[in-house]
C-alpha cells in the first residue's frame, strides 16, 4: 500500500465470503508491518469480527412412537441460531415396514420459515385398520435448506407405529373338567 503526497488514509478491502454453515461469530486480525519512509502510530493491529447470520434446522426428536389410531402425527422442526431471514426446507417420507397409502399417508413437501419463525410442523395422517400386523416403521427425512441455514444432527425421524389391533384366542386347545 502506498501513500502519496497529501494522502492521509487508505482503505484495506478484504472480501468476506457468505456461507450457510452455522459456525458462530468468527474473527481475524489485520496488522500493519514493513513501513518504509515513515513510522507507525498506534494501533498497528485491528481485529475484524464476522457475525454469523445462519441458522440450524432439525427435528425436535430423532424417533417417536405413535399408536395406529392417533389420527394425525405432528412432528416439530426447530430453527436455532439467527432466525431473521426466510428459509425453506424440503422434506419427504420414506417407507419402512409401514407403507404409504396403507399405514400412513406419505408426503413430499417444503416448509417455509418466515422471518423470526423458530419452528414449523409436519402433519402426517396415520391410517388405522383392523389388521393385526405388529409394529411398523417409516422415516421422515429433511432435505437441503434454501437460504441461510444448515441441517443440525436430527435430520431424520423414525416413526414407529404401534398396532392397536388384538386377536382373541384360547390359552389352551383342550380342557378337562371334573
Amino acid at each position: 500500500m502506498t501513500f502519496g503526497p497529501g494522502i492521509t488514509n487508505r482503505n484495506i478491502v478484504i472480501p468476506v465470503l457468505n456461507d450457510t454453515a452455522v459456525e458462530g461469530n468468527e474473527s481475524f486480525t489485520v496488522g500493519l508491518q514493513g513501513i518504509v519512509g515513515g513510522s507507525f502510530g498506534a494501533p498497528t493491529v485491528s481485529t475484524v469480527t464476522i457475525l454469523d447470520d445462519d441458522s440450524t434446522l432439525q427435528f425436535a426428536v430423532a424417533a417417536t412412537n405413535v399408536l395406529e389410531d392417533i389420527g394425525t402425527l405432528v412432528l416439530t422442526v426447530g430453527r436455532t441460531g439467527v432466525i431473521d431471514t426466510l428459509v425453506t426446507l424440503p422434506f419427504n417420507t420414506v417407507n419402512g415396514s409401514a407403507l404409504s397409502g396403507v399405514d400412513y399417508m406419505g408426503d413430499t413437501n417444503t416448509l417455509t420459515f418466515d422471518t423470526n419463525v423458530a419452528s414449523q410442523t409436519i402433519s402426517i395422517p396415520v391410517l388405522n385398520d383392523r389388521l393385526e400386523e405388529g409394529t411398523e416403521t417409516f422415516t421422515v427425512v429433511l432435505g437441503t435448506p434454501g437460504g441461510e441455514a444448515s441441517l443440525g444432527t436430527n435430520t431424520t425421524t423414525v416413526v414407529t407405529v404401534l398396532d392397536n389391533d388384538s386377536t382373541l384366542f384360547f390359552t389352551t386347545n383342550a380342557a378337562t373338567v371334573f
